[in-house]
């Protein structure tokens, strides 16, 4: 009976210890918190002294989360596991198996010494401890962060994320997998981690783990210190990034072995932004301290990568950025796809793929990557922490900034890129791929000195702006003004242009189905003297070089602007050198670009072809030091056809030395026909020769030009040719035709023959109104009265001698259908002279127009801002009783005018009468006393004839001529937005709703969400606001709301009783009455540089909501659920 017994006790223990094995864990916990299974998880204030008394061959399945040592202060407490026990991280809190979990990153299981709230120097001085662990014990899938190591003893100040104890004759070598050690801070040595091998052995495993963002203040090893004074510690990390540590020395590891032995193995892993001293540290003093570093790179970090006293570094088949010796180093840029935000798969065109030592196996490395994926792609291992597999993309790409979903696939909005590996994406596109891109800025890299990084856009690949991010089809997108999607080469510091991109966009040999089109190009700054660091094509570089090498893009709908080249090209560089480069590009602007040559484009085959088509394009204020101010053109040496056509485009406000608004020139045997068509070259000042027009033409080249209805006025020179000058020679391969053109207030000059003599190339004028060339009987010479040419309003007025004298053989078809204003080309029975064709009204009454203009657009706060505002009256009557409105938007005050009334803020003129044809400008001027983005509009309120085509005072925003606007910035990109009030707007069109009509027995909740800065700098206290707004029609009940943070955010506090539970920070409301809102705010504190999105959608509520489902996900487009995305500056 009594062996019965003992039998029966053995089975029973032997039953529970196997029962037991497992031990499941959940924030709050569940049913009887025994442990056993999910629905009696174990809850996290029990996790601790479970945890340090388990038994060897138990498992934690822990389930995500935050989880502290202690619910109290006691900081000596931190999270022990004992030999053998595995604890594995990243449970959703369904998996019944191990191989169920997916442990994504960032982890969602979190082991926290984050004890008092508001005082990190109060945290656990320890978060994670083993001691004498052996091989089989197991971390795995947990995030470490906020051990705060600031004891008086030499154990409470290192190792505040982990410390590892093998010391005094113990030894301790647990393997650590798919783990953060981030944000941890010792006064001693190991912020992150402290491997204690003194008198014993600590040689631990780390694989695919990252340690980032730890620090040593007074001490070495940031990230990792390796202890094996007397005794041995050598561990072993694998696949692994250390970023952003710091320390005195050893900012990413310190190892000593002095009077011991210290000699870690580390391969593939990145080593990046570690900065204080070197990154690597090594001593062996009196012993033996080799680390060896295989196939890993080192790359913007503090130098030197290594340092060594009385220590050996090993470093071979690696990428070290300020070079080391050993077989197989290099020194070449890694090519990340982004190294903001630690996005280290390779480029296809990295060095660092196949650059591996040839005798690494997986037996002697590893089998798989970081990302699980096998590690010999090639049949060679890559440097790095992820080995590259090719990947072409195809179908639609889309992209916002903040990526949603998986941020991989782009299939969809819900699976959008996001903006910061766009770059890397577009370098897998294959032909036909489309890429649909949100509104927002997007910068090809976040490193400063990365200026080599580009948007590079493949043959055939079609990259569209503009989209909201709800799109189902192309049809539906509507691009805004201005323009809602920026491409911006200012990586690097913000608003410092010396570490701008060279480049922004490449477009090398690209075909005519390439396709880049509703996108603000800006921030280029090509200042280098190289092929490596360029000085051409700063805002887009369009590469047709080499034989037999072609591009010709389309680029359309752009806005290139505020780019500088040091050479050639600062908006654009068409370059066809021994190749040919002819874009084609419709209705883009170039605006403030600079350049040695061709401020806003330049354009060449130098020798090559060039044969760039220009439609509908304006070139605005673009400078250029030497040649070609607005546009540059120019090929030589190589036979062949050029063709080079404007037409419809506006070159105005240029400044150059020669060839203010358009240089064109060719040599040797190059043919080039320059065709313009419907163009207004206006107010251009060249300080040498050519204001508007320069051709210049030697040797055996040939130029011909056919100018036809354009404009040229009110171009200026130093010199001569203040509308064109002439440099192509007195034979017939220089030769030009102007015809139904006007040539006014600035005439024609010429080259010398170096005699004195003056060389006059063969013209044909015909049907035009020109300055001293008025020869032949179809030609005139007298004022086309325009109606405003001062401000820019070159149309004609009623009566002009320029109306129905154009070529009476001319025709829509033989010219073109509309002029450059897009009016009908052909109004009446003959053809006008001139780019505007003069619109006679069937009707009577007077066509009254508005602009705005200002003298500075980027003003300081109190800096005056001088408004032009000028009404026109296109007729064909006269105009009584002309009134006009200004409304100023808030903060902005009037300083002074003539003939002007102000009062309640709104700006009143008072014109009279407006004869036909007449234009009257009023200068007046303002001042902002805030910083911020102001946005002008006015509009004429009263006049006694009925106008065609717009209603006085019917409001600024309905796109009336009758009204117009103007936006200036005051202080930094990022301020507030004040627009000038609109209370008269007429209403427009009713749009359908999409809402349901309120149901009496339901409730139709919405969230937002907003946040008090997006781009904050670790450290920073955020405070987001939650509004719940009931458009139902009854009141809802038990409202419970949830914000999920990012990884890189922490919540502190909320004085509306939010708290973390629920996966993220939750709380509510009891009740919103029908048609009522309320808000709830809390505050989280920024703990590292990274790009996030917050999330947040209602969990709860009664009645049912009409059309919503509560606590269904994120990332359905429902109204209950809300995003917010937010930039993590870095600190460095």
């Amino acid at each position: 009976m009594r062996q019965l017994f003992t039998a029966l006790f053995v089975c029973f223990f032997l039953s529970s210890a196997v029962a037991q094995s497992i031990v499941y864990v959940t924030p709050t916990g569940s049913g009887n918190q025994s442990g056993g299974s999910w629905s009696d998880a174990l809850s996290g204030t029990q996790l601790q002294p479970r945890l340090a008394s388990a038994s060897a061959g138990t498992q934690f399945w822990i389930a995500g989360g935050s989880y502290k040592p202690t619910i109290g202060t006691d900081r000596t407490l931190s999270f022990f596991i004992p030999s053998g026990v595995q604890v594995y991280g990243g449970f959703t809190g369904t998996e019944t198996t191990l191989s169920n979990r997916k442990a994504t990153r960032p982890y969602s299981t979190i082991f926290s010494g984050y004890l008092v709230a508001g005082n990190d120097e109060q945290n656990s001085y320890h978060v994670v401890t083993f001691r004498n662990a052996n091989a089989d014990t197991r971390l795995d899938g947990v995030s470490i962060i906020y051990g705060r190591a600031n004891g008086t003893s030499d154990f409470n100040n290192v190792g505040a994320g982990v410390y590892n104890d093998g010391s005094n004759g113990g030894r301790s070598e647990p393997v650590f997998s798919n783990c953060e050690i981030r944000g941890n801070n010792a006064d001693s040595n190991g912020g992150g981690v402290y491997n204690n091998g003194r008198y014993g052995v600590c040689s631990s495993r780390f694989v695919n783990c990252s340690i980032e963002g730890n620090s040593s203040n007074n001490g070495n090893g940031g990230g990792m210190y390796n202890d094996g004074f007397q005794g041995i510690c050598s561990p072993q990390l694998t696949n692994c990034i250390l970023a952003s540590n710091r320390a005195a020395q050893g900012s990413a590891i310190t190892s000593d072995g002095s009077q011991g032995l210290s000699s870690p193995v580390i391969a593939n892993c990145v080593f990046k932004y570690n900065y204080g001293g070197s990154v690597l540290h090594g001593r062996g003093f009196n012993g033996n301290c080799q680390p060896s570093i295989v196939n890993s790179i080192l790359w913007t970090n503090s130098r030197p990568s290594f340092y060594s006293e009385s220590a050996n570094h090993l470093v071979t088949y690696s990428d070290i950025e300020d070079g080391y010796s050993g077989t197989g180093n290099i020194s070449q840029d890694p090519q990340f796809f982004n190294y903001y935000t630690n996005d280290f798969r390779l480029l296809k065109a990295s060095p660092a793929i196949d650059a591996g030592n040839p005798n690494s196996t997986a037996s002697s490395i590893s089998a798989t990557d970081y990302e699980g994926k096998s590690r010999f792609y090639n049949n060679r291992i890559d440097m790095g922490i992820i080995e590259y597999v090719p990947n072409s993309v195809t179908g639609i790409v889309r992209v916002t900034i903040a990526g949603s979903g998986d941020n991989v696939s782009g299939n969809s909005w819900g699976n959008a890129l996001n903006g910061y590996t766009m770059r890397a994406a577009l370098s897998e596109a294959a032909p036909g791929t489309s890429f649909w891109v949100a509104g927002g800025s997007y910068f090809p890299s976040f490193t400063t000195g990365d200026r080599s990084s580009s948007f590079v856009i493949p043959p055939g690949v079609k990259v569209y702006g503009g989209f909201a991010g709800n799109e189902t089809d192309f049809s539906n997108r509507v691009l805004t003004q201005p323009l809602s999607t920026t491409l911006s080469g200012d990586v690097g510091i913000t608003n410092d242009t010396r570490d701008n991109s060279y480049r922004v966009v490449v477009l090398k040999n690209a075909t005519a189905e390439t396709v880049l089109d509703g996108f603000v190009i800006t921030g280029g700054n090509a200042n280098g003297s190289t092929l490596s660091d360029p000085s051409s094509g700063a805002g887009i570089y369009c590469d047709g070089r080499g034989q037999n090498n072609k591009s010709e893009p389309k680029i359309s709908n752009c806005l290139v602007i505020g780019n500088t080249a040091r050479s050639y090209g600062g908006g654009m560089h068409a370059d066809g050198n021994y190749g040919n480069a002819s874009p084609t590009l419709i209705n883009c602007q170039f605006v403030q670009n600079t350049a040695s040559s061709g401020g806003g484009a330049y354009n060449g085959g130098l020798p090559g072809l060039c044969s760039p088509t220009y439609i509908n394009c304006t070139f605005l204020n673009n400078t250029a030091t030497d040649q070609g101010g607005g546009i540059y053109y120019y090929t030589y040496f190589r036979p062949g056809d050029n063709t080079f056509s404007l037409s419809n485009c506006t070159i105005s406000g240029n400044r150059a030395t020669d060839g203010a608004g358009l240089y064109c020139g060719n040599s040797s045997d190059a043919y080039l026909k320059l065709v313009l068509t419907n163009c207004l070259i206006d107010r251009n000042t060249a300080s040498g020769l050519g204001g508007g027009l320069y051709l210049y033409r030697v040797g055996r080249s040939t130029i011909e030009a056919a100018i036809t209805n354009c404009t040229l006025a009110n171009n200026r020179v130093g010199n001569a040719g203040d509308n064109i000058f002439n440099h192509t020679g007195a034979d017939t391969k220089g030769r030009y035709a102007i015809k139904n053109s006007i040539v006014k207030n600035g005439g024609f000059g010429y080259r010398d023959d170096g005699s004195g003599s003056t060389v006059y190339p063969p013209l044909d004028i015909t049907y035009s109104n020109v300055q001293a060339l008025a020869y032949g009987s179809t030609n005139i010479d007298v004022d086309p009265l325009f109606v405003d040419p001062v401000n820019g309003n070159f149309r004609l007025k009623a009566g002009s001698p320029s109306i129905n004298t154009g070529d009476p053989n001319s025709t829509m078809a033989t010219v073109s259908a509309t002029d450059l204003a897009g009016n009908k080309r052909v109004a009446e029975s003959r053809i006008d002279m001139g780019a505007y064709e003069f619109q006679a009204s069937a009707s009577t009454g007077s066509d009254l127009s508005m602009s705005l203009r200002v003298d500075n657009r980027t003003a300081g706060v109190g800096q005056t801002i001088t408004y032009r505002l000028t009404v026109t009256n296109d007729g064909p009557s006269t105009a009584t009783g002309v009134v006009w409105q200004h409304r100023l938007p808030d903060n902005v005050q009037y300083v002074g005018g003539t003939t002007l009334s102000v009062e309640n803020g709104i700006v009143t003129g008072n014109l009279g009468t407006l004869l036909a044809g007449e234009s009257v400008t009023a200068m007046y001027q303002l001042q902002a006393s805030q910083p911020g983005q102001y946005i002008s509009a006015a509009q004429i309120t009263a006049a006694d004839q009925p106008d065609p085509d717009s209603q006085p005072n019917s409001g600024t925003g309905d796109g009336q001529d009758d009204a117009a606007q103007v936006d200036i910035r005051v202080g930094g990109a990022n301020s507030p937005v004040y627009a000038s009030a609109n209370p008269n707007q007429v209403p427009l069109p009713p749009t359908q709703s999409n809402q349901p009509t309120p149901d009496p027995g339901k409730v139709d909740l919405a969230l937002s969400i907003s946040v008090d800065n997006r781009v904050p700098r670790p450290g920073d206290l955020l405070t987001y606001v939650l509004t719940i707004t009931n458009q139902g029609g009854t009141t809802a009940s038990n409202v419970r709301v949830t914000a999920y943070l990012p990884d890189g955010q922490q919540f502190e506090a909320s004085g509306d009783g939010l708290s973390v539970s629920d996966g993220g920070v939750s709380g509510g409301t009891a009740s919103i009455p029908a048609g009522g809102q309320t808000s709830v705010r809390f505050t989280a504190r920024v703990t590292a540089s990274k790009m996030g999105i917050t999330k947040a959608q209602i969990r709860q509520a009664s009645p049912a909501d009409v059309d919503s489902t509560p606590d269904n996900g994120t990332d359905n487009g429902e109204d209950d659920t809300a995003q917010i995305d937010l930039r993590s500056l870095t600190g460095l």
